[in-house]
């Protein structure tokens, strides 16, 4: 008797210091087909479990005259978690669903989830309807505007897209790099007030862009600067992608339009560059109404818009016998993404072969490069920082396992459970001392840089989409204009394949994307995608990868 007390008062003095709450999105679901699935193609309910004074794992129930269970997860040390689960008829049905979540002796409230048949179908396809049409009048437009007024359509179209749309994960980052700035602490990793998974991995220029954009932000909005642990969202432990829910204020699109400016000021540089060489027709309808461009320039908010910009000046200028002005605008590109470095060593072995090099040509160099090591330096130790963009750049892993993204060859080698292999470290620096040895012996050319480019699409774990962008403008120039469409409705395909495209809409305007029944059919769209293999694959690996071998086929045959 008691040991039964005993049991009872341990019982009651554990239950009374452990606290656990339950909530879900989305609330309620609008499911948009008329049968939950028992197995194969499911969405994923989010559920967001609070914790403190509770055992090792804890364990999500639903009720159905008893309580039985549905998975279990491990705590962490921040007492906070977000998990998906499938939603299935295994637990499920249309109308209340009772849930909770236990730990030992421990319970959570009871959270109500409704599950409400929807007609989402209609509504996503509307959805492409709306989408799909809007691009090919796009399109349209451009061979019958004028010039200047397709121009002056596609400004406005950008400019209006811009602040209320972005990656969210990606947007994060570029939020969280100038809020680090403006708080004097390191973005690039070397901190404490931050996990270094959120760290800024690309060069250090426009962290200071971002700083400027918050602070002038900060100013028109009477917003404070947030610290930087308010940046750390509780469940990225658990969940990576949501990081961007730890900074959704109701001005975000004012914020989200000052952080795209230069990549929307370099989609309309380019134009004009294109214009100047090819004509206004021709740059327009490839180009400015391009639809990959408008996503990655206008929506996505990343940085290839502005490194593709300073790599075709800097590539222009070279042709025009502007060796300091081509080395000048190489080293700004990649000042934001690496890859036009590349080109700088070309252009030493092309005017050295040419016997037209001078040290005057790559003056220019030096202020750039000093300007991203004092960058590194100011905000803590130049070295490490240097080791974090390599080996973030370089090899192919992430937290210790093989990582692959976007549309390679090396998914095969991933879903064969590969162990981490380096190919880009193994095969692309000797294959790019070869294409040096070449350019050295025959000169630099258009070909040539293509040729570079599609090499490290067949050698880099991740070929993102946005990375075609930085083919499109030399497609262009080339003439291949075949080849330029073609490198764009890829990775297009895949981006309607592989992304919710609710997922692009500012979480100011619509925080939960899962809310509209739409978006439900869109998660289902990815299941199935993603699921099927031999489908994935073709998308992802095989058709891609025959273009780019195709693409290096016909580059040498023409060089020979």
């Amino acid at each position: 008797m008691l040991q039964f007390l005993v049991f009872v008062l341990l019982s009651l003095h554990a239950s009374s210091v452990c606290h656990i709450s339950l909530s879900a999105e989305p609330q309620p679901l609008l499911y948009p087909l008329k049968e939950l699935p028992t197995a194969g193609a499911s969405f994923s309910e989010t559920f967001f479990v609070n914790y403190t004074g509770v055992n090792r794992s804890l364990t999500l129930q639903y009720f159905s005259g008893s309580w039985y269970n549905i998975t279990s997860f491990g705590v962490n040390y921040l007492g906070f978690s977000e998990i998906k689960v499938p939603v299935t008829a295994y637990w499920a049905h249309f109308g209340k669903n009772e849930l909770r979540v236990v730990s030992g002796s421990c319970e959570s409230n009871t959270l109500e989830l409704d599950i409400v048949q929807a007609n989402g179908v209609g509504q996503d396809a509307l959805l492409y309807f709306v989408v799909l049409s809007s691009v090919f009048l796009i399109l349209a437009l451009s061979k019958l505007l004028p010039s200047r007024a397709f121009v002056a359509l596609m400004l406005v179209t950008y400019f209006a897209l811009s602040p209320f749309t972005g990656q969210r994960y990606d947007m994060f980052f570029l939020i969280s790099s100038g809020v680090h700035i403006l708080e004097g602490v390191s973005p690039f990793g070397n901190s404490e007030l931050y996990p270094f998974s959120l760290k800024w991995a690309y060069p250090p220029l426009y962290p200071l862009w971002s700083a400027l954009s918050f602070a002038f932000y900060s100013f028109v909005t009477k917003a404070s600067v947030p610290q930087p642990q308010s940046l750390v969202y509780p469940g990225y432990l658990t969940s990576t992608y949501s990081v961007w829910r730890a900074f959704v204020p109701h001005s975000l699109p004012l914020l989200a339009f000052l952080l795209k400016l230069p990549m929307l000021l370099s989609v309309f540089v380019t134009y004009f560059v294109l214009s100047k060489k090819v004509g206004q027709r021709l740059a327009a309808t490839y180009w400015l109404a391009n639809p990959l461009v408008i996503l990655v320039g206008s929506i996505w908010g990343q940085l290839d818009p502005l490194s593709t910009a300073f790599a075709l000046l800097s590539f222009v200028e070279y042709e025009r016998g502007r060796a300091g002005r081509a080395h000048l605008y190489a080293a700004l590109g990649a000042s934001f993404k690496i890859w036009p470095a590349l080109l700088i060593p070309f252009y030493l072995l092309d005017t050295l072969r040419k016997k037209s090099f001078s040290f005057k040509q790559v003056l220019p160099l030096f202020p750039v490069v000093a300007l991203n090591l004092l960058v590194y330096a100011f905000y803590g130790s130049l070295l490490f920082s240097l080791f974090v963009l390599v080996y973030a750049r370089g090899v192919p892993t992430y937290a210790g396992q093989f990582s692959v993204n976007g549309l390679t060859w090396q998914w095969i080698l991933y879903l064969l459970n590969s162990p981490p292999i380096p190919l880009f470290l193994y095969v692309a620096p000797p294959s790019y001392v070869a294409l040096c040895y070449y350019v050295y012996k025959r000169g630099f050319d258009l070909r040539v840089l293509i040729f570079l480019i599609v090499l490290l699409f067949l050698t880099y774990n991740y070929v993102n989409p946005q990375y075609f962008v930085w083919l499109i403008p030399f497609f262009i120039l080339l003439n291949k204009r075949v080849w330029s469409v073609v490198y764009s409705v890829l990775p297009m395909v895949f981006v309607f394949l592989s992304y919710n495209l609710f997922y692009f809409v500012s979480p100011s305007l619509l925080y939960d994307y899962y809310a509209p029944s739409a978006s439900i059919l869109e998660e289902l769209k990815l299941w199935v995608f993603y699921q099927v293999k031999p489908l994935f694959i073709l998308v992802s690996a095989i058709v891609p990868t025959a273009f780019f071998i195709l693409t290096e086929i016909s580059l040498f045959k023409s060089k020979c």
